[in-house]
């Protein structure tokens, strides 16, 4: 309804508003002004933004109109100089996202190998950016799929439209699956069993909150002490998913979660799956990953330089695409995470 649209943009331009307290040393450097300043530009752009419900009568219109004023918003009042539309400041650690993104990239001989679960919106945007960044090179992408969706890519692969650059995947270069148990036995049948190491280093999770419960028993094919896991879901998952993932080990006699690490993945991003194998990217696309349990840390600890470093390796290709922050204190970005996602919950899933 109106009143809903109204109100969820409403949340929206005063959370951007607000989003640096005037105590910031930011601020002192804010090219605005004072913040009362600040507020009466914030004031224009509710009353601009209202009056786009009896410009626009199409809701679908009207959505795509929100997305361009919250982002001309976010940036006219971001705590620096935006240099690139990629760039939405949210959390307090940044990454250039205009740099030189060399052309060629140290990798293993083998290449890595990488498992999307939850192959939607969000994970298949992400997915078929990692696989245009590694297309290239040695490093597998796969898909976990299912129904209708694995149906259509299998046939006519994964077309994604997005306002950084439209981009495909051939049927003939898509690795999709219908189970996890599948791509884990293509993996054992392309790997020398002699060989240390041989399986999935990183297998990326998208699925929904809902479906949490699920993910232990799901990604267990995929895993070994030597995988990675990015966990791209909302809420605070991340230690529910530790206990269910040893609970799950321990039953078996075994110590340990049965992985070498899980990340947190905070995605900002307006992604909707239109149908089967297509993808719609219409505004952001930022992604904030910390680290919610690693094997290697100390008690006490929750990450090790070494986990840091190995997904800034995993996404450094993609960059270009992927605007990456590593987020060294994983609770703060799930809470930062959490703030952006309520205006945004009332026009979207």
């Amino acid at each position: 309804s109106n009143e809903e649209f109204q109100t969820t943009l409403l949340m929206t331009v005063m959370f951007n508003a607000t989003n640096t307290p005037a105590s910031s040393r930011h601020f002192k450097r804010s090219r605005w002004g004072p913040i009362l300043l600040r507020r009466v530009l914030a004031a224009v752009l509710v009353a601009a933004a209202l009056a786009v419900t009896s410009i626009f009568p199409g809701r679908h219109e009207r959505r795509h109109t929100i997305i361009w004023i919250v982002q001309a918003f976010s940036t006219s009042f971001s705590h620096s100089p935006v240099r690139s539309r990629r760039h939405f400041s949210l959390f307090s650690t940044t990454t250039d996202t205009d740099k030189d993104i060399a052309d060629d990239h140290v990798k293993n001989e083998r290449g890595m190998r990488i498992a999307i679960v939850g192959s939607g919106a969000v994970g298949s945007y992400y997915g078929a950016r990692l696989w245009e960044a590694y297309r290239d090179s040695n490093t597998q992408v796969m898909f976990h799929m299912r129904n209708e969706h694995y149906d259509h890519c299998t046939k006519y692969g994964i077309d994604v439209k997005s306002y950084d650059g439209d981009m495909s995947i051939p049927p003939e270069e898509l690795l999709a699956f219908q189970s996890t148990e599948d791509m884990a036995d293509y993996v054992k049948e392309k790997s020398d069993s002699n060989e240390e190491g041989e399986g999935i280093d990183w297998v990326v999770c998208a699925l929904k909150s809902t479906s949490l419960d699920a993910v232990p028993k799901l990604i267990e094919p995929l895993t070994s002490c030597d995988t990675r896991v990015l966990m791209i879901m909302n809420g605070l998952i991340e230690d529910d998913l530790v206990k269910m993932m040893r609970e799950q080990h321990e039953s078996k006699g075994l110590d340990g979660i049965g992985c070498k690490a899980i990340y947190g993945g905070m995605a900002l991003i307006c992604s909707n799956r239109l149908s089967p194998g297509k993808i719609d990217h219409s505004y952001g696309g930022k992604l904030a990953v910390g680290v919610a349990f690693s094997s290697d840390a100390n008690s006490g600890d929750k990450w090790v330089e070494e986990d840091k470093k190995a997904i800034l390796d995993l996404f450094d290709p993609a960059t270009s695409k992927v605007p990456f922050v590593y987020e060294s204190n994983l609770r703060r970005g799930r809470w930062w995470k959490n703030v952006w996602n309520l205006p945004f919950s009332g026009i979207s899933v």
